[in-house]
């Protein structure tokens, strides 16, 4: 997973620029490690929309997602769990920018339950219905996501910072999805060679996004 790995530490690279500051703390600001590698990894699967032609292949698609949400959600919640205050933020007079994160986190919720197997049965008339719907809902994720991120003004406070965040999380993923469209083959992704692979890459991702948010909150809070 290079390309992955490398569009995390580039997205995280991007909340150090032009300067390391401001700082909240190693606590916050690994949670916000974490909603960055979210992000990252939701424009990931935008690169990888095309519908994989293997088990092993689909299987690390679906841990990807899923690993996606669930830092995504420790973002989101451990804020909560630091300060109750926080709350305000979702009741129907927060902020936009915020209503439009919780907006984003309930789609991504909902986008990856009904993409798994059973629900995508109920819910879909079939392969072509569910792959449209898919794509689009993804799409409304990550713009919704990107807006959170710039709207908050906390990280991303520059021009520089918000043109090199929608280049990477959601106009290269738009150029890969245009390039498929126009038949270009992009070598993004690296099939693992079986489920059992999968799983273990997926486990070995974790742990790295982790170290990446640990990484980036380290750097911010340098004195």
């Amino acid at each position: 997973m290079p390309a992955l790995t490398l569009l995390t530490a580039l997205t995280l690279a991007i909340g150090l620029l032009p300067v390391r500051f401001p700082a909240a703390g190693f606590w916050w600001d690994w949670l916000a490690g974490l909603g960055f590698c979210g992000l990252a990894m939701i424009a990931y699967l935008g690169w990888d929309s095309e519908s994989p032609a293997t088990s092993p292949r689909l299987r690390l698609h679906r841990n990807i997602a899923l690993l996606a949400t669930i830092l995504t959600g420790v973002h989101a919640t451990g804020y909560l769990i630091d300060d109750l205050i926080l709350i305000e933020y979702l009741k129907p007079t927060a902020p936009p920018y915020m209503l439009l994160g919780i907006a984003a986190f309930t789609v991504m919720v909902g986008t990856t339950i009904t993409a798994l197997p059973a629900p995508r049965q109920y819910f879909y008339t079939g392969f072509s219905s569910f792959r449209n719907w898919h794509r689009w809902l993804v799409a409304l994720v990550l713009i919704g996501s990107i807006w959170h991120v710039i709207g908050t003004d906390f990280t991303i406070t520059t021009p520089m910072q918000t043109g090199f965040l929608i280049l990477l999380t959601l106009l290269l993923p738009a150029g890969a999805f245009c390039a498929r469209r126009l038949r270009v083959k992009l070598p993004l992704t690296t099939a693992p060679d079986s489920e059992r692979r999968a799983d273990n890459n997926t486990v070995a991702l974790a742990l790295l996004m982790l170290l990446f948010a640990g990484v980036y909150s380290a750097i911010k809070n340098l004195p």
